[in-house]
């Protein structure tokens, strides 16, 4: 999924049978106020980074893909943000 607004995290998930949503939100704010009061570790900031390149890498595969984003670029008032996806990469 891309973005066009920097610095915006959103956080999904599916709770497991039998934990209720209040008990998994609770869970979740809990892991985002660890991270926001620690912060990532190294490894964890890397491992995300290979995650999201990855993700971005094989999502241009197959020909669908790579026309919905440049669909979605272009209807966000920047094509060639398609092109620009991988340099938060250091790509």
């Amino acid at each position: 999924m891309s973005s066009v607004d920097p610095g915006l995290l959103v956080v999904s998930g599916r709770v497991k049978e039998g934990v209720s949503l209040e008990d998994a939100e609770v869970e979740v704010n809990a892991v985002l106020g660890k991270m926001v009061q620690e912060g990532p570790s190294g490894e964890e900031l890397e491992k995300v980074k290979n995650q999201a390149e990855a993700t971005l890498e094989f999502g241009e595969v197959e020909i669908v893909n790579r026309a919905m984003n440049v669909a979605f670029a272009s209807l966000s008032g920047d094509a060639e943000l398609v092109n620009r996806k991988m340099s938060a990469f250091g790509q």
